[in-house]
């Protein structure tokens, strides 16, 4: 897929950059630069995270920004996630039934999937 958007988990960026730049004021900075919805805001908390350690943010400039803050993401894509474990939980979810034939194992997750979205119909129904 050529043309698919790429983003990066920042939960992933998260967990290696807090390995070589601990602090309370790191975590605060980077998830407000990865929320930012304006260029602007983004610009901000990455200047705050410059002042107080050029390297970190030299750490963060040479990931494209494109793939991990919010006013990057292209516009046609609808979807503002931050955190790409999707998949690891659907693994654990296929925990008891790895096992089965093919056949049983598609019936479990089509009923599933389908428990889960009527799970969150019904909860939307109460906005």
């Amino acid at each position: 897929m050529p043309n698919a958007e790429t983003r990066y988990c920042c939960r992933y960026i998260w967990t290696n950059f807090k390995r070589k730049f601990p602090g309370v004021l790191y975590k605060e900075h980077f998830w407000k630069a990865a929320r930012s919805s304006t260029k602007h805001h983004f610009n901000t908390h990455m200047a705050a995270i410059k002042e107080l350690n050029v390297e970190a943010f030299k750490y963060l400039e040479a990931i494209n920004t494109s793939h991990w803050f919010r006013h990057g993401f292209n516009t046609a894509s609808k979807s503002g996630m931050l955190l790409n474990n999707c998949c690891e939980s659907f693994y654990n979810i296929l925990r008891e039934v790895r096992g089965k034939p093919i056949l049983q194992l598609m019936e479990w997750i089509r009923r599933y999937v389908m428990q889960r979205f009527n799970g969150k119909r019904e909860g939307l129904k109460s906005f």
